[in-house]
């Protein structure tokens, strides 16, 4: 009798919890979670919605366990100096930096890298684009890139920057890490290292908006028990990725002093060498920017507008072979001639051909001509920055004319195939990428193709490792190999070190041609 009367209590307790706003409470934090205090505010919020945590556990990075590859000091932007350098929640933004040693021969080399992370914008609608950035927002979003700390570095709302799970606070592998051609390019301790700059990623919006502010109070998860759950809305999110890049390096010309008040930077001289780098959504930030860091005053151009130096781009694991852009298919494409999509409205669930632009045609690859759908959310909602020579010359979105529309500049491929970035620059892509090849059977073949009619100013680094992102990664970044035929060794790390030093010769895996060497 008495189990009799508490499941009905007991449920009604739930309904209650699910369906009743709580009152903002200031979140109690577990502790010892990682370096920092609060990193563990990030515990707290996904607690909120019940969901399933986050995979980057800070205890992982714990200093005490993986002593710091290379020391990098942190700075939390001043939003009275720089107003605009603001993640999704306008938090402050940050970046991490490690100066050139004293009278190093580098000391006018700079590198600046820009975190990857997905991003909340595939969304065809603005109704959309608040279900998936609510996703994001409370870590329950499919994606396993869905991180609260993507969008914040104070989840905790106490005004103090915790960066719940970064594990950059820990430990620098890849090109930032040690034995690289900016680290430590001579072998001698590091004494001629490069000034290195991370900037942390938290505007889901591959560093492109430049909004202002959105709102975004849409968006709803099932709960355990079957009910429908609105999310905490965030009621004024900003996409300012472009803007953060510009704040951050007009700060580091003025001079940046790091968290702890001990370390200090500053752009004392135009760069001899500039490399902007970055991978999958840091690769997008690359395509958008390259040129106009390649222009910005004081970095690659002085105050006249004359170049100054060498500016040179990284960007990996953002290329798609070009399907699709005016729903004519490309002669190498063996694969399905349709995109399909799951219809759950039938029963059974079925697979169906769909034309996602609505012109009557169907399309033949979801990203690329899904692409003229999220315009209105790049142009309207996120005020996308983009390349401008690529802006210039689509200048009418809606035109009938393949060559006008806007959003061909939001893709990799027409940036590339166009000769729109002027900017040297070494695209990397893996012929095997799972997160960029899905639903392309022929991907390899698209890749080969499309790089190999790329201008002049573009390298190419192929190899098909099955990896995404490897440009922060210790052992793919130096291990992910392509073998030539006269037994030429090429690795990330050798292509970008013959990139800088300008010898690189572009490779790719070719079956019968090239051998190829992986790291796990």
């Amino acid at each position: 009798m008495t189990r009799f009367h508490f499941l009905p209590v007991a449920l009604l307790c739930l309904l209650t919890f699910l369906l009743v706003p709580a009152a903002e409470a200031a979140p109690t934090f577990p502790t010892n979670c990682g370096i920092y205090p609060n990193d563990c505010a990030g515990v707290a919020l996904a607690s909120r919605y019940a969901t399933r945590g986050l995979s980057d556990n800070p205890r992982l990075f714990n200093a005490a366990i993986h002593p710091p590859e290379v020391q990098m000091f942190r700075v939390t932007m001043d939003l009275n100096a720089y107003p605009n350098a603001v993640c999704n929640d306008g938090s402050p933004a940050v970046f991490y930096f490690a100066p050139a040693p004293i009278n190093s021969m580098n000391a006018d080399k700079w590198v600046v890298q820009l975190e990857g992370g997905g991003g909340c914008l595939d969304a065809v609608d603005e109704a959309g684009l608040h279900q998936d950035c609510m996703d994001r927002w409370t870590g329950r979003g499919p994606d396993l890139l869905d991180f609260p700390r993507k969008m914040s570095t104070d989840l905790d709302r106490n005004g103090v920057t915790d960066l719940a799970f970064l594990p950059f606070e820990g430990r620098i592998p890849g090109l930032l890490g040690v034995n690289t051609v900016v680290t430590d390019p001579t072998q001698n301790g590091g004494g001629d290292a490069w000034n290195r700059i991370f900037i942390n990623y938290c505007s889901s919006d591959l560093w492109q908006g430049q909004s202002g502010s959105v709102m975004l109070d849409g968006g709803e998860w099932t709960s355990p028990a079957g009910f429908a759950v609105p999310y905490e809305p965030l009621d004024s999110a900003f996409f300012n990725g472009h803007l953060v890049l510009d704040s951050v390096l007009d700060a580091v010309s003025a001079g940046v002093w790091s968290d702890d008040q001990e370390h200090r930077i500053r752009l004392d001289a135009a760069p001899e060498k500039l490399l902007l780098v970055g991978e999958s959504a840091g690769g997008g930030g690359v395509n958008a920017n390259l040129d106009f860091v390649a222009g910005k005053a004081g970095w690659g151009a002085d105050l006249a507008g004359n170049d100054r130096g060498i500016t040179l781009g990284v960007s990996g694991a953002t290329t798609r072979p070009p399907l699709a852009y005016d729903d004519s298919t490309i002669a190498w494409y063996t694969g399905p001639v349709t995109v399909q999509e799951w219809d759950f409205g039938l029963v059974p669930p079925a697979l169906v051909d769909v034309d996602l632009d609505g012109n009557g045609v169907i399309d033949t690859d979801a990203q690329e001509s899904g692409a003229p759908l999220r315009r209105p959310l790049y142009e309207n909602v996120i005020n996308a920055f983009v390349d401008q020579s690529c802006l210039a010359a689509n200048t009418d979105p809606l035109a009938a004319d393949p060559g006008q529309r806007h959003w061909l500049c939001y893709r990799s491929a027409p940036l590339y195939e166009d000769g729109h970035i002027t900017t040297p620059i070494l695209v990397k892509q893996d012929l095997g990428d799972p997160l960029v090849s899905a639903g392309i059977p022929a991907f390899p073949d698209g890749i080969r193709t499309t790089m190999g009619s790329l201008p002049g100013n573009f390298a190419y680094f192929g190899p098909h490792c099955n990896h995404h992102e490897t440009l922060s990664h210790g052992q793919r970044f130096k291990r992910d190999r392509v073998i030539d035929a006269a037994g030429r060794v090429v690795s990330y790390h050798t292509a970008i070190a013959e990139f800088v030093a300008g010898a690189y010769v572009s490779i790719y895996f070719e079956p019968g041609v090239t051998t190829r060497n992986c790291a796990p």
